[in-house]
């Protein structure tokens, strides 16, 4: 086992075990260099694995904070560009252009009060889009975001691409997003909106986006008819 994957499962347990509690900082590359016996090159590529979990965040000027929630044990591909995202295909990227079906405010149900962490009294918007239907791999979305981190969300901003307005307009700092690929079979909303029968496998990618401090932002599911199109999904590293 390399050394830096050592002092990486050294300091994950030292932060389960509340060593390091949330919103505090490591110590300085210089002190783990110390601590360890190791170049601070070494500790930089520890860092980056707890990083890439999604347990800490590097502060320019600060150091290395503990996230107040932890990744750990969920699958989740870290975001340093959102630009550059690999899963273009399934994102809302800049290019996307959506037609909206239906928008909504509702208090949320138990499942979403877990995903999002707000509780049953929380109005969240709820919104039924469709993408451009003359592409072959036409998405159906439904898009769950809190009303209180964008309480000026309309139609016309959900026609477009939702991350570029809370990243580029809200100025939110999306840290990572988790993303969980099922096979279903096609319901009455895609049979109608995305030209297929019952019978038809629909590919659903279900996405919770988060915050730097670990705050879940907003939920992102899609459906795609699977016989369109195939994906790749690269995890940044």
């Amino acid at each position: 086992m390399s050394k830096y994957v050592e002092i990486a499962n050294t300091l994950r347990k030292r932060i389960i075990n509340g060593e390091y509690i949330a919103e505090s900082f490591l110590p300085y590359h210089k002190e783990l260099s110390k601590e360890f016996k190791v170049s601070r090159m070494t500790i930089q590529n520890a860092i980056r694995i707890l990083i890439s979990e999604g347990l800490v965040i590097t502060k320019r000027g600060l150091g290395t904070m503990v996230l107040k929630r932890s990744f750990i044990e969920e699958s989740i591909s870290r975001v340093a560009n959102w630009n550059n995202i690999t899963l273009s295909s399934i994102n809302d990227t800049n290019s996307s252009k959506f037609e909206v079906l239906s928008f909504d405010v509702q208090f949320p149900i138990l499942e979403i009060q877990n995903l999002l962490d707000i509780n049953e009294e929380e109005p969240v918007y709820e919104i039924l889009r469709l993408e451009d239907s003359s592409k072959l791999d036409s998405k159906l979305q439904r898009v769950i975001i809190p009303v209180k981190y964008t309480s000026n969300l309309t139609k016309t901003i959900m026609s477009d691409s939702l991350m570029r307005y809370l990243i580029d307009e809200m100025c939110y700092k999306i840290h990572c997003v988790k993303n969980t690929f099922t096979a279903i079979r096609a319901d009455e909303k895609d049979q109608k909106y995305l030209n297929c029968s019952f019978s038809d496998p629909i590919l659903k990618i279900d996405q919770v986006s988060y915050c730097e401090d670990g705050t879940p932002l907003f939920i992102l599911s899609s459906h795609i008819a699977c016989e369109s199109s195939g994906y790749n999904c690269f995890q940044l590293l």
